[in-house]
């Protein structure tokens, strides 16, 4: 790293400019200790009650100073060249791409990109990507070799940035981008860690937990908030219980577990040591197996598991369903969607919610009218309570509200919301997205619900097989983007999670904005299971989605997230052909500017029509 450091030095001699842009937890600490000695008293006589003086010594040894970080840009001149193959996988390619575009879009200037059959030019060092000629790179390879996994580390004077699995280098060039975006872009430098040492995989993924059965990984993603999944191909259900067996062997407990018959046979347990919790799923229709590694601190599943929501089944009251009006119709805002179920022992589930602004109405009106109807139907207005809301995805019509709530109604003496289901997908999952501002709206909602966090509010990151049990209303899982890893998401929808309701002896799918890929992974999953009496209509009508999805869920009522003014467009003509009433569908209930509220078990005719001409003050 001296050198690294002495062009660090370099630099600010000449532009009077990095020393500025260095984060002051890096600047140099004061090391010196002051050891203090209490001089022992020398006599000629020693006696027992002789007085003892103490010598305090520092013997816990110093951390090692952080090395300093190295410049990516200052002023308008980039200081790495990225050196690839010509013969770069797409993932590779794809992963240079996205680090060009982050930080293009952090500091105005592009990286220049070089192909290893160049020689090294003038530049200060190279960021050299994947399976490339260059001497580092080989260096890595073979270290990878031993431990699978991934890299980014440096070697001899350059960044190297690898991986050994699918999925693995996406996770290696998140770290890096990450560095990069939290140094920022000030006063004309950007920075990147000078830290960067990891040849193999986090401390907690041990090469055991990375073996199915003797089978390697066929891919590695990092599926954000220290979840890591990896799917293991040609496995067969006999390697799956083998797998569960030797957890078990190894001091995993089994505190979840379940099979799931639809087309083909899903196999789920969750089990923990503690300290990590791990999530197996096993699919017999495509011989995989997707297991889910994280930290049990993290996993806000299990403490759902702890609280034994099951047993709290007093009826207080009678339950309903309200799909809520959150459509002023007008062109100005479109779309959203936001449920409400009271459940009979006076609790809540929310779904998505809609916007966290209007520009029709102040105190942003989406948030505002979901609590002020929870207000209106809670057994006491002034204790709230609000066993769960699930959050499909993080566009701000279903994300939005719940950002209003948690910045306007937490903490609160008459507002308790006790666990939020949801799953941030992570950076590299939105490397299609960095010319967006998607990337930067994810980010501010995973900090609001760490506000929430703070407030005592318990956050789930939905994975597949997941049953959140809140008396007797049931909440099950049936898709989240783990199964689409190592897959780009390219279309951001299909990170919606979808899920499946029993309420009241009747069935319910949520699937948000879920799109094609999304809506063929369920229909190949559950088949003929998906049928159900309730079916929210994904992406509020527009498509694409999946026909054969489709074709299997034979609601006989339909909740359709949408203006009136669309519903009655061209945008949504294919799929009010397809759900006709008459075939399956009995009716079909438009959020429009209306709330919905059914009586549960709903018979057909026992819900209310309420026009939202006003939103309640």
């Amino acid at each position: 790293m001296k050198r690294f450091i002495c062009f660090l030095l370099t630099l600010i001699l000449i532009l009077s400019l990095a020393t500025a842009c260095v984060p002051s937890e890096n600047e140099p600490k004061d090391t010196d200790t002051e050891t203090e000695t209490q001089t022992e008293t020398e006599t000629d006589t020693e006696t027992e009650t002789e007085t003892e003086t103490e010598t305090e010594t520092e013997t816990e040894p110093e951390p090692e100073p952080e090395a300093d970080p190295i410049p990516v840009v200052v002023g308008q001149q980039a200081c790495p060249m990225i050196v690839f193959s010509p013969n770069a996988t797409v993932e590779e390619l794809a992963a240079i791409k996205h680090l060009g575009q982050s930080v293009k879009n952090l500091t105005g200037v592009d990286l220049i990109t070089i192909p290893d059959t160049e020689p090294a030019g003038a530049a200060m060092y190279e960021i050299i990507v994947g399976n490339t000629t260059r001497p580092e790179s080989t260096t890595v390879k073979e270290q990878l070799a031993e431990t699978g996994g991934y890299a980014y580390t440096w070697v001899d004077g350059s960044l190297v940035i690898h991986g050994a699995l699918p999925g693995a280098m996406k996770y290696a060039m998140d770290q890096v981008i990450r560095s990069i975006r939290e140094y920022g872009f000030e006063q004309g430098v950007s920075m990147v860690s000078g830290d960067f040492d990891t040849v193999g995989y986090d401390s907690y993924m041990t090469e055991e937990l990375l073996s199915f059965d003797g089978i390697k990984p066929a891919s590695f993603s990092d599926t954000a908030d220290y979840a890591y999944a990896v799917a293991f191909q040609k496995v067969t259900k006999q390697n799956f219980v083998n797998y569960v067996a030797y957890l078990s062997s190894a001091g995993f407990e089994t505190v979840d577990a379940r099979e799931i018959k639809g087309t083909d046979e899903i196999h789920y347990n969750m089990l923990t040591d503690g300290v990590r919790a791990i999530t197996v799923l096993y699919t017999a229709y495509n011989d995989t197996a997707t297991v889910v590694i994280e930290p049990t601190e993290n996993n806000g599943y299990l403490a759902f598991l702890e609280a034994e929501y099951d047993k709290k089944t007093e009826k207080v009251c009678d339950p309903i369903m309200i799909q809520v009006g959150l459509h002023p119709d007008n062109p100005s805002r479109k779309n959203g969607m936001g449920y409400i179920f009271r459940l009979k022992n006076g609790k809540f589930v929310v779904f998505d919610g809609g916007w966290n602004e209007d520009k029709l109405f102040a105190d942003g009106q989406n948030g505002r009218v979901m609590y002020e109807t929870m207000k209106a139907y809670a057994v006491d207005p002034n204790n709230i309570e609000i066993a769960a809301w699930l959050i499909t995805h993080e566009h701000t019509d279903h994300i939005g509200a719940l950002e209003w709530f948690v910045n306007n109604r937490l903490p609160s003496e008459t507002v308790t919301l006790e666990n939020i289901i949801l799953n941030f997908p992570s950076y590299e999952s939105l490397m299609w997205f960095e010319s967006s501002d998607l990337p930067n709206k994810v980010e501010t909602y995973r900090k609001m619900t760490e506000k929430a966090a703070a407030t005592g509010t318990n956050i789930c990151k939905a994975h597949v097989g997941q049953n959140y049990q809140i008396g007797d209303f049931q909440l099950e899982i049936l898709f989240s983007y783990d199964l689409l890893y190592p897959e780009y998401l390219s279309n951001f929808n299909n990170s919606s999670v979808c899920s499946r309701v029993t309420a009241e002896g009747q069935t319910y799918i949520f699937v948000g904005d879920s799109s094609n890929a999304a809506n063929a992974v369920m229909n190949r999953l559950y088949g003929k299971e998906l049928v159900c009496d309730f079916f929210q209509v994904p992406h509020h009508g527009y498509g694409p989605n999946d026909a054969n999805f489709l074709k299997q869920v034979k609601p006989k009522w339909l909740l359709w997230p949408v203006a009136q003014q669309d519903y009655a467009g061209e945008n949504t003509a294919h799929l009010k052909h397809f759900f006709a009433e008459g075939t399956t569908v009995q009716s079909i209930y438009v959020s429009a500017n209306k709330n919905y509220v059914f009586a549960l078990p709903f018979n057909g005719t026992n819900v209310i029509e309420l026009p939202m001409t006003q939103i309640p003050k």
